[in-house]
């Protein structure tokens, strides 16, 4: 990968010149750099909460939970939620 990077700033800058090829390879490192970053980030956080024993209070949390949480209400009555918050009444049954 490294040579391949090598042998395409050797052809920009013959083509597009010095300074263009070192604004195009500046500009593509700051959009990867952003990634990685971010992906690196991620990579710490996780563990972070794996060496803090964080992680098992997580998946004991989550374990019981299933479905598309964010539709139906915590307390398992089915109601729709709107916004994040619960609806005051039921919603109407349709029938099919």
């Amino acid at each position: 990968m490294l040579c391949g990077t090598l042998v395409a700033m050797i052809i920009a800058m013959k083509t597009m010149g010095l300074k263009k090829a070192e604004a195009s390879a500046a500009n593509a490192l700051h959009s990867a750099g952003m990634g990685f970053l971010i992906t690196g980030a991620g990579g710490s956080f996780s563990a972070v909460i794996t060496a803090a024993g964080v992680s098992d209070a997580i998946k004991n949390l989550v374990s019981g939970i299933s479905g598309n949480t964010g539709l139906t209400d915590p307390d398992r009555t089915g109601r729709r939620m709107s916004n994040g918050l619960p609806r005051k009444r039921p919603l109407r049954r349709v029938p099919a």
